[in-house]
């Protein structure tokens, strides 16, 4: 049974300047100054010494500004899971901006009410 491809997988797929992963592996490599083995990395599962198929943070914004100066196709979205962040949004207070006792602005976070 063939699995679907974890985030970083897709990212590297993406990258590929032929369509083949392993050309994908050595563009990223180029670019973040990487050996290979640590970009393969980011496809292994946590219990296997990876990342659980993320990129790491530092290394995404090069990756994303890369491809982008490439004219590859890659958005900032392409680096979360969606349920992830469904789940991130449905969790986090509401914020309100108003007027502090200086007169500036100022960022205040609302509970949130449990709904479950």
């Amino acid at each position: 049974m063939i699995q679907p491809m974890n985030i970083a997988e897709h990212i590297i797929s993406k990258c590929s300047p032929d369509g083949t992963f392993r050309a994908g592996v050595m563009a990223i490599c180029g670019w973040c100054d990487l050996e290979p083995p640590s970009v393969y990395r980011w496809t292994y599962p946590v219990e296997r010494g990876g990342t659980g198929g993320y990129i790491p943070f530092l290394k995404a914004r090069l990756v994303l500004r890369m491809a982008r100066s490439m004219g590859i196709p890659l958005q900032p979205s392409d680096f979360f899971d969606p349920a992830d962040l469904v789940a991130v949004n449905d969790n986090l207070p509401a914020i309100h901006v108003g007027n502090n006792t200086e007169g500036g602005s100022a960022l205040q976070a609302s509970p949130r009410e449990n709904t479950q």
